[in-house]
């Protein structure tokens, strides 16, 4: 490793190798299926803007793939940068105190342990069957008629304040392509934008506030929210929305 190496950060890592090829964020995007947003807080390091470690460095590993970078190399300046954030300070341009950190970590505790719950609930009614009362891990669905000559369509609306605990680092949505679809999205107040995914393709976005989807067919697509899985009902080839929180 030589000695500039050992002083670069993991987000200026990723960055130079993307500029070296002349590839634009846009064309790892592409190539990785990771949201443009989601890109730039790698680049920019915003660690409190990511989502866990697990999830971050597969992030990582996808893009240095994309863009021709070494892999290890990668995730290690991550997480040594990691290692930084969270190591106590006591110089002032810190500006952490125990106190400080107190609360984000008894946050991303309760948060874990319900997600646990969740999915453990998601799990048993899953094996009990569709009979079960939906809200606990599924998301409720109600069919909605159009006008004459309209095709009919699901709307589905998950409430997150029932089933899954605000997060003061916004939500990360991840998506799997079992077939074949087509996907639009609106992040926030940003889009809509339309992917196409092919069967097995996956797709991590991410949101400050507020995710609106709509899903042409929801038989093929599987999808968490925050780590925490979720199934649409819905029929083959029948179109849905699903608009959280």
């Amino acid at each position: 490793m030589s000695h500039d190496q050992a002083h670069i950060s993991f987000g200026r890592y990723l960055r130079a190798a993307r500029e070296k090829r002349g590839m634009r964020i846009r064309d790892v995007s592409a190539m990785t299926k990771i949201s443009v947003h989601f890109l730039q807080d790698l680049e920019s390091e915003a660690l409190h803007r990511l989502p866990e470690q697990v999830y971050v460095k597969g992030f990582i590993r996808s893009y240095a793939e994309a863009v021709g970078a070494d892999e290890a190399e990668a995730v290690r300046l991550y997480l040594e940068k990691s290692r930084q954030h969270h190591v106590p300070s006591d110089s002032k341009a810190d500006g952490e105190t125990p106190r400080s950190r107190f609360w984000p970590k008894l946050i991303f505790f309760m948060a874990g342990l319900t997600g646990i719950i969740l999915a453990s609930i998601w799990a048993l009614s899953e094996f009990r069957g569709h009979g079960d009362p939906p809200g606990k891990g599924v998301l409720e669905t109600r069919e909605s008629r159009e006008e004459e000559g309209k095709a009919r369509a699901e709307t589905v609306t998950a409430h997150l304040s029932k089933t899954l605990p605000a997060s003061s680092t916004g939500y990360l949505l991840e998506l799997k392509a079992v077939s074949d679809t087509r996907i639009r999205v609106t992040i926030d107040e940003h889009g809509p934008r339309e992917y196409g995914l092919k069967t097995g393709d996956q797709l991590a976005l991410k949101a400050a506030s507020r995710f609106d989807l709509h899903i042409p067919d929801p038989t093929g697509i599987v999808m968490k929210i925050n780590g925490n899985p979720f199934t649409i009902k819905g029929k083959r080839g029948r179109s849905v929305r699903v608009t959280f929180p």
